[in-house]
């Protein structure tokens, strides 16, 4: 999990989802800011109404919710720099500093361990390593049980 040539490997491919995610940004800014004008332009509508109903300002308060989020979400949609070895490999030596003040070391742990699996005969660990740049970035490690003994069971 932690050897240089593996590290590398995880890196070249978060990198390789960080550059989709980034070529997919004007796509999605585009796709926002329809979404965007379409809420204004209903909102223009609902606002120049005459008589309002309650339903008619439910929509209004609904609408501009909605278009408060998509502005939120056209603001932080942002290009994400690349990872280099040189920070993944300063994320690792956190790790292993961090193995000391036990409330930090959890919190670190459960920041890029997303789910762990026992089975009768294996352990699977779900590690994110999108560094917390992407979500999506997942590797699962499967160790066979054997190679776990409790205290009382004999090596």
């Amino acid at each position: 999990m932690f050897n240089e040539l593996a590290m590398k490997k995880r890196i070249a491919g978060l990198n390789k989802r960080i550059e989709r995610y980034n070529c997919r940004i004007p796509a999605m800014r585009k796709s926002l800011n329809r979404e965007l004008d379409k809420m204004n332009t209903e909102l223009i509508k609902l606002h120049s109404k005459k008589e309002k109903s309650i339903e008619t300002y439910e929509k209004i308060n609904t609408l501009e919710s909605g278009k408060n989020d998509l502005e939120y979400a056209i603001d932080n949609l942002h290009k994400i720099e690349s990872v280099s070895y040189s920070d993944y490999s300063n994320l690792i030596n956190r790790f292993y500093e961090l193995k000391e003040d036990n409330l930090r070391f959890r919190t670190f742990v459960q920041d890029y361990i997303t789910s762990i699996t026992v089975y009768r005969d294996k352990v699977v660990f779900c590690l994110n390593y999108g560094l917390g740049i992407l979500d999506d970035v997942t590797k699962k490690y499967t160790f066979e049980r054997r190679l776990f003994k409790t205290p009382t069971q004999k090596m």
